[in-house]
Formats: structure tokens, C-alpha cells, sequence
């Protein structure tokens, strides 16, 4: 039980930002997903408050839902819509999207990103792990754990190798068209099952993406 309201049921994934758990919600009787940090992440603490107000800042169906913040025995838990559908990246473990499914995919999150964009902030970690499906198909953008104000030059960039663009590989911030850039890669993804960058280590990956060397698609 977490902070007295919530019957923990299983580990929906680790990384190296936190946790995250499937749970019950006693009270409002729905599934939820909880995000937590080990005790005494200072750091993580704050990317996680920053993450909540990013979730907060935009109502969109294609972003998932924050229901709070909690507080139980010295640990920040976020409190998130839980998905039902899965995420893409489980869904491609299966083989590429048919063309249609995928553009209305991407279509759906670019309008999505368009919101983000608006209310000021950035996603910064665009990826098939981090888009997941409603039980109606909907696709939702989740883990908004490196999302950014838009003015916060002074904050580096992060996200996943694959999906960064060149421009964050040289100079180290992430804009708007970072987030728009990664949803590109995610849509060739979709449509051909791999990655449009791919090489022996992350060194050749990087010189690729900079030098936009693309993988070809088959057939």
C-alpha cells in the first residue's frame, strides 16, 4: 500500500530515472501508473517536479493524464494515467505498423507536440517507449522526465541517441524542432521496423545522424 490510497500490483519498467508501477487506486477504483525515484535522489526530485508541471501545463488527448503528486515515506510519487494499449516499442517488437496506422500515429503526436509547444515546453525524449496506446488505440505521448521550458537555455540536453537530431548532437540544447525531428524518426520506425541510423557503437550512430546517413529501407 502507497500513501494509503494505493494497492501497488506489479513493476511496469526501471530506468535510470526511477520506477515505474501499476497500482490501484482505492478511492476512485481505476488502474493508475506510479513513477518514484530512490530515496534521497535530490536531483531526481526536482526533474520530477519539473515533470509534473509539464504534464500539468497542456490538456491534450494525446498526452497522458497527470492525476498528482504524492508524498509517502520521504518519496515523490507521480501519479499518471496508466495506458492499457501498451507501448509502441512493444507494439514494433512485433514488426512495422501498416502505412495508414502509422501516419495517423505520427499525426495525432505531432498535434500533440504542437500543444506541448504552445504551453512552452519541450519533450526532449521522443521514442517508441515513450508513446503508449489508450485501450480505444488513442496514441499518447508519456515520460515527460527530461521535458524543459522552452526558455531554459541554460538546461543541457538529454534524451536517446537514436532519436536526437544533429543539431542537439553538436550543440547540446534541445528545441521544438528536436521534438519534431525525433517524431520523424519514430515514423520511419513505424513504417520499416528499424531504426534510420544504426552502427557499431554509439560513435558511428552519432556520425550518422550527423552526416543524415540514412539506413535503407527494404524493398
Amino acid at each position: 500500500m502507497l500513501a494509503g490510497k494505493f494497492l501497488l500490483e506489479r513493476r511496469l519498467g526501471r530506468g535510470g530515472m526511477g520506477a515505474v508501477y501499476l497500482a490501484q487506486d482505492l478511492g476512485l477504483q481505476r488502474n493508475v501508473a506510479i513513477k518514484t525515484l530512490p530515496v534521497g535522489d535530490g536531483p531526481g526530485l526536482v526533474r520530477l517536479r519539473q515533470e509534473a508541471r509539464a504534464m500539468a501545463a497542456v490538456a491534450h488527448p494525446a498526452i497522458a493524464q497527470i492525476h498528482g503528486l504524492e508524498t509517502w515515506r520521504d518519496r515523490l510519487l507521480l501519479i499518471v494515467e496508466f495506458l492499457q494499449g501498451g507501448t509502441l516499442a512493444a507494439r514494433l517488437e512485433r514488426g512495422p505498423l501498416p502505412g495508414a496506422e502509422a501516419i495517423s500515429v505520427t499525426v495525432t503526436l505531432s498535434e500533440a507536440l504542437a500543444a506541448l509547444h504552445d504551453a512552452g515546453y519541450v519533450h526532449g525524449d521522443v521514442k517508441p517507449s515513450n508513446i503508449g496506446f489508450a485501450s480505444d488505440g488513442t496514441p499518447k505521448l508519456l515520460d515527460f522526465g527530461l521535458a524543459r521550458l522552452t526558455s531554459a537555455d541554460d538546461q543541457p540536453a538529454g534524451g536517446t541517441l537514436s532519436y536526437m537530431s544533429p543539431e542537439v548532437l553538436c550543440e547540446g540544447r534541445t528545441g521544438e524542432a528536436d521534438d519534431v525531428w525525433s517524431l520523424c524518426v519514430v515514423l520511419y520506425e513505424m513504417v520499416t521496423g528499424h531504426r534510420p541510423f544504426i552502427g557499431q557503437g554509439a560513435g558511428e550512430v552519432a556520425a550518422r545522424i550527423r552526416r543524415q546517413s540514412i539506413r535503407p529501407a527494404a524493398g
